[in-house]
């Protein structure tokens, strides 16, 4: 085996190796609940970016239009 087979299987024991090897020796925790409470009220915090660009005219009704889908889900 020349010196580059000899390296490029190093390196694929490596990258496949290293991980399975963490998954066998983690198994035992992924098998536990979360033991995770889900609360009702929560709500997340949301960003709207509009983009615009000599809009002045139609930026109240794009804001409205936002405004209306954030009072609809909530």
């Amino acid at each position: 085996m020349d010196l580059l087979t000899a390296l490029g299987a190093a390196l694929a024991a490596a990258h496949f190796g290293t991980p399975l090897a963490y998954y066998a020796a983690a198994r035992r925790w992924l098998k536990m609940p979360w033991r995770i409470k889900p609360d009702p009220a929560y709500l997340p915090a949301v960003t709207v970016a509009i983009p615009t660009y000599n809009e002045v005219r139609r930026i109240e009704e794009k804001l409205e239009d936002v405004y209306s889908e954030a009072s609809r889900l909530a």
